[in-house]
């Protein structure tokens, strides 16, 4: 077996690539959650900024490699997975550090989705940026790798698309009596 597929982590992005949608999103936002929570609970610590950084960095860096490489939706698809990730992560973790701090529901909700307007029209704007980030990488891997063996071998099995005959077309004559 090729070197590369036996890796670990690549068979770990692989599956994470192939089960539903809603898990790498999932992940994404439940790290910015825990990060959240992290940052409430140790509000002056150095520490728990950094750890915060670190955890969603790489929930972040983790939902871009599966998104982009390792799913096989189209890119505005891709772009939605991600827009929705960065759209519902902020609230939840908003949300989940408000409530720490202040211990009420109501003032935790409002923190977290008070500004609904602001938050639907980021969430358009990121969806449609991001799937034009997913479909420029794809685009860059496929100039420096070339296209994968099996799409090359699906584009080959495929028949071939052929045009349907059309009838000569007569120019359009305006009569003159």
């Amino acid at each position: 077996m090729h070197a590369l597929m036996t890796n670990p982590l690549r068979s770990a992005l692989a599956r994470l690539g192939q089960s539903s949608p809603i898990v790498p999103t999932g992940a994404y936002v439940a790290a910015i959650a825990l990060g959240s929570v992290l940052r409430a609970l140790f509000p002056e610590s150095a520490l728990a900024a950094l750890l915060f950084l670190l955890v969603w960095g790489t929930a972040f860096l983790l939902l871009w490699i599966v998104v982009t490489w390792y799913r096989d939706d189209d890119a505005l698809a891709a772009g939605f997975l991600i827009g929705i990730a960065l759209a519902v992560g902020a609230p939840v973790g908003i949300f989940a550090s408000q409530l720490i701090r202040t211990g009420s529901i109501g003032f935790a909700l409002f923190a977290a989705w008070g500004g609904i307007l602001g938050r639907i029209l980021w969430a358009i704007v990121s969806v449609l940026v991001a799937g034009g980030i997913v479909w420029l990488l794809r685009q860059a891997t496929i100039i420096v790798r070339g296209r994968p063996a099996e799409e090359q071998r699906r584009r080959a099995l495929r028949p071939p698309i052929e045009e349907p005959a059309t009838p000569k077309r007569r120019a359009f004559r305006i009569p003159t009596s």
